[in-house]
């Protein structure tokens, strides 16, 4: 364990985890559900990026073995609350990011890397503008009010950035897609985190549908 005093963004604190062959683990305080989902979008970027793998694990008992002697192939990903888990995979070696609140984050953040998701705003602005090289105040803006649409909202960026504008329809488009979640997030009862990115496809797909009115 390290005592962690540094002056890095979050941003640059998820991308640095990847690197690194110090840190083992990332603590995670994710606030809500749908800011949980920016970051572990967040997550999956710079892994899918370094060509790393995710493994959605929800058993603290069966941490996969990720890395051989050159190279990281694998991060476990955890979504729990329960401080006995936590320590759990904490005592394991193997890279792995936990999701976690704000309780377990106070917790352990002078001898872990941390996340305060209470800083999502910032984070989610930076991520955009220097990571994705995306400058549109409408769609910031509607990622800031709604971090669950992050990857919605900059595919249809993407695919169609010189038609991009905010209007009227993306209020009734957001309630609809809030609404999908929801009903998704009531079976979610355990620690699977898997179900947050499942979440995410539920909402891109009926946001696809959308693109041509942009």
């Amino acid at each position: 364990m390290n005592t962690f005093v540094n002056k890095l963004t979050n941003i640059e604190k998820i991308n640095d985890y990847f690197y690194s062959k110090d840190l083992d683990h990332l603590i995670i305080n994710i606030v809500s559900d749908e800011i949980g989902i920016f970051y572990l979008y967040v997550v999956q970027y710079f892994s899918t990026s370094l060509g790393i793998g995710i493994n959605f694990n929800a058993n603290a008992e069966s941490i996969v073995s990720n890395n051989d002697l050159f190279e990281l192939k694998k991060v476990n990903v955890f979504n729990t609350t329960s401080s006995k888990k936590i320590d759990q995979i904490l005592s394991n070696n193997n890279k792995s990011i936990v999701f976690t609140d704000y309780k377990n984050f106070k917790k352990y953040q002078k001898n872990y890397q941390t996340i305060n998701g209470y800083n999502f705003t910032n984070d989610l602005k930076k991520f955009i503008r220097d990571i994705l090289k995306i400058e549109n105040q409408d769609l910031i803006e509607i990622c800031t009010k709604n971090p669950q649409l992050i990857l919605s909202e900059t595919s249809k960026y993407l695919i169609n950035k010189n038609n991009y504008l905010k209007d009227k329809s993306i209020d009734f488009e957001i309630n609809k897609i809030l609404e999908i979640r929801k009903n998704i997030f009531e079976l979610k009862k355990g620690d699977n985190i898997q179900k947050l990115f499942l979440a995410i496809k539920e909402e891109a797909n009926y946001k696809k549908f959308s693109f041509l009115t942009y």
